[in-house]
């Protein structure tokens, strides 16, 4: 694309609508005037959150409205072509720590965060970690760092239901975040279908049922080093390891 100023849009179903005018969210027209401060006619990149993007012009309407006016089609992101889908699984952390992750894993470009519920996982104060508060900081984080795609937020579910579902879809390379496991390197050098399933336990770890589990579920042991991290900073190395595509 010509420019890397881009913009979330929801993208019509029916191709003959995109000749028109394509509204923007209310944050997406605020980050367009009064973050990029862009003006009538500047060019930008839309981008429908899962993984195409279009050249287009910005159009100013009256008040502080502001439209988007395709200048070629919906096209898939170069960069996507050869990426593995990253697949993270995770419990929620407590606090201001969800909202920190949301941001970081957006950043890096996973494709799903499933938010397991583990034996250990920690009781959340009633209304913490809405799903729509993080969907937003998510989109944010994505349009900061240039991302065609915004990450689907799935869940709550109990870690059983995801093992039994991921068993149940497309192959995968499976690990599961565990001191006892292979080194990174060895790990990835394994990781060589499209779809990278990563699971995460909570503060207190998997039970040794939940490991087993995950480990008949085709989940092999990937171990971070020797010190015990937090599940939001063991999640974005899980990311940034199986992210790479070099095995």
């Amino acid at each position: 694309m010509a420019t890397q100023r881009r913009l979330f849009v929801s993208r019509p179903q029916d191709p003959a609508a995109e000749a028109g005018p394509l509204p923007l969210s209310d944050d997406e027209q605020h980050y367009a005037r009064h973050v990029l401060r862009l003006g009538d006619g500047d060019a930008v990149t839309l981008a429908d959150g899962t993984g195409h993007l279009a050249p287009a012009q910005l159009r100013l309407g009256p008040g502080k409205t502001c439209t988007a006016e395709l200048t070629g089609p919906f096209e898939r992101a170069p960069s996507l072509h050869h990426a593995p889908k990253l697949v993270l699984a995770c419990p929620m952390p407590k606090g201001e720590r969800a909202d920190w992750m949301a941001e970081k894993v957006a950043e890096l470009g996973i494709d799903a965060w499933v938010w397991v519920v583990c034996d250990r996982s920690v009781v959340l104060p009633k209304g913490a970690a809405k799903p729509e508060r993080l969907l937003r900081l998510m989109r944010a984080a994505a349009r900061q760092a240039r991302h065609g795609r915004i990450p689907k937020l799935v869940g709550p579910m109990p870690l059983s239901e995801h093992l039994s579902a991921v068993q149940a879809g497309p192959p995968s390379s499976r690990f599961v975040a565990d001191a006892e496991g292979i080194r990174a390197a060895q790990a990835l050098s394994a990781a060589h279908s499209a779809v990278r399933q990563l699971l995460v336990g909570p503060e207190g770890g998997l039970t040794p049922d939940e490991l087993r589990a995950a480990q008949g579920a085709g989940y092999g042991r990937l171990t971070l080093g020797p010190h015990i991290l937090r599940v939001e900073t063991a999640a974005i190395a899980c990311a940034v390891l199986m992210g790479q595509t070099d095995a």
